[in-house]
């Protein structure tokens, strides 16, 4: 990844700086300060977005229920949940119950059944995780179960460079 591809515009000047610097500690103290100059003028997180996002991760909940929790209209809600990630509280919900499925696909013995997987994920059955898997990434979940470690979006990949 080049630098201008998280720092746009203002990469040059933080380039320039990081490489007459004299030594790494310095170097490090200038892209913290960067980084903490760059934090401080980004747009706040949505509340509800956060709440959206904490509630789908762990288990399926209705729209209507998250509307109601937050104290909006599902209508409301979709269009926060649409600028906060890009998709629907309903897509999210789907994309997050797969993922629930790929870590426990590739974590569990191989001799877990994939309808168990499915259950335990919050599929109503392994037909419902068939249907979504192959909506969703246009394979069916069996393809997951050797393809490797799921990394987690919440984490650095590590494997990049190796």
């Amino acid at each position: 990844m080049h630098l201008s591809e998280l720092w746009g515009a203002a990469a040059p000047e933080l380039a320039e700086r990081l490489s007459s610097s004299p030594g790494p500690r310095r170097q490090t103290a200038l892209l913290q300060d960067a980084i903490r100059t760059r934090r401080g003028a980004a747009p706040r997180v949505d509340p509800v977005a956060s709440h959206v996002a904490r509630r789908l991760v762990g288990e399926q909940v209705p729209v209507v229920a998250l509307a109601r929790e937050v104290g909006l209209s599902e209508r409301q809600l979709h269009r926060r949940c649409l600028t906060a990630f890009g998709y629907p509280p309903s897509r999210l919900a789907r994309l997050l119950r797969l993922h629930r499925f790929l870590v426990l696909a590739r974590t569990r013995p191989p001799q877990v059944t994939l309808a168990e997987l499915a259950g335990a994920a919050g599929y109503a059955d392994q037909a419902h995780l068939n249907r979504d898997s192959r909506t969703l990434t246009g394979r069916l979940p069996s393809a997951f179960r050797s393809a490797g470690p799921v990394s987690d979006p919440c984490k650095p990949d590590t494997t990049a460079g190796s």
